[in-house]
């Protein structure tokens, strides 16, 4: 028996993991510039230019920082993990 629902484009999100604190680094990894942007600010734009819904970037360490670098970029937002450290 044929499927009688129509078909649904399938939804895929992308969740941006930008919430450590770049110890070894010695300055946050998301803020590094390349190309004119922040790391974050590239991963965010890419992924919502690919068509992922919802666009979700974690922060923690530097959450303030990292959500200016995010400022503007379309269709992202935000979360905040208080207990990035653990």
């Amino acid at each position: 028996m044929p499927n009688s629902q129509p078909e649904r484009a399938a939804r895929v999100a992308a969740l941006v993991l930008a919430g450590g604190a770049s110890e070894r680094l010695g300055t946050p990894k998301q803020l590094v510039v390349f190309r004119g942007e922040p790391l974050v600010r590239r991963a965010a734009a890419a992924a919502s230019e690919a068509g992922a819904r919802p666009v979700i970037v974690v922060l923690g360490a530097e959450a303030a920082r990292v959500a200016e670098a995010l400022r503007d970029v379309p269709r992202v937002a935000t979360v905040l993990n208080e207990h990035w450290r653990d």
